[in-house]
């Protein structure tokens, strides 16, 4: 079942959860979720619950839900990268961010995708220098059968330091498209105070991210070129 942005916000919100099975992905628990979404039909979705979260040392507890929630909300405004339809709700194991399941090509992830649709790919090396993505795996990037690019697993984002790590290398010193830029700095005045989505956010990141999410965008509008990352020291583990 493939419905309208609308219409899966609206299943991922209040549909009757019928099956919840474990995946053995990662460190912190997910699971795949059918929801009963009418008229016999089935939505998948992955839950991931807030209990189910690892404590890490350097990003706060029990928040990588609403890290994933931020950062669909903020690709809604920007128009990119496509990520998709996300909420918070109650599951099986309580509180945590549900997710349509993009039916996607499993062999197919960024190594694959780097020869031929690096352009097409600009949008979440921006995005991710923007929410600050500390987990930027190759197999964060899925290809569905219409040949659409989707970005999943936004968790590690906003930090207040400096957390990128990422595999695609290969936009080191390359400049933003401006077509982009000029999205970054339409939202910005939307993230303000007061701004439509600085409530949002609000509700999900803290407000040393939240400035710190401010300070980067200001960056890549006076500094427009993507960052060098180093192989050593600026990649996730593993890769994929």
């Amino acid at each position: 079942m493939n419905p309208a942005p609308d219409k899966a916000k609206q299943i991922l919100e209040s549909a009757d959860i019928i099956a919840c099975t474990p995946l053995i992905l990662g460190t912190n628990h997910k699971f795949l979720v059918n929801l009963d979404a009418g008229d016999g039909n089935i939505m998948p979705a992955i839950y991931k619950p807030k209990d189910g979260e690892k404590p890490l040392i350097d990003y706060p507890s029990e928040t990588l839900y609403l890290r994933e929630y931020a950062s669909y909300s903020l690709s809604q405004l920007l128009g990119w990268p496509d990520i998709p339809v996300t909420v918070i709700r109650n599951g099986p194991y309580g509180l945590g961010s549900m997710q349509c399941l993009v039916d996607f090509d499993p062999n197919i992830n960024y190594f694959h995708l780097r020869d031929r649709r690096l352009k097409d790919l600009a949008t979440f090396a921006v995005f991710d220098v923007l929410v600050n993505n500390g987990d930027r795996k190759g197999g964060h990037f899925l290809q569905d059968s219409s040949g659409n690019l989707w970005s999943i697993d936004h968790g590690l984002t906003f930090h207040h330091e400096p957390r990128l790590r990422s595999v695609m290398l290969e936009y080191g010193g390359l400049p933003f498209p401006r077509h982009l830029l000029k999205d970054v700095e339409r939202v910005g005045t939307k993230l303000d105070v007061g701004g439509e989505m600085h409530e949002i956010l609000s509700q999900c990141i803290n407000s040393r991210e939240m400035d710190a999410l401010m300070y980067r965008l200001q960056s890549i509008l006076n500094n427009p070129i993507y960052p060098t990352l180093y192989p050593h020291l600026d990649v996730p583990w593993p890769l994929i």
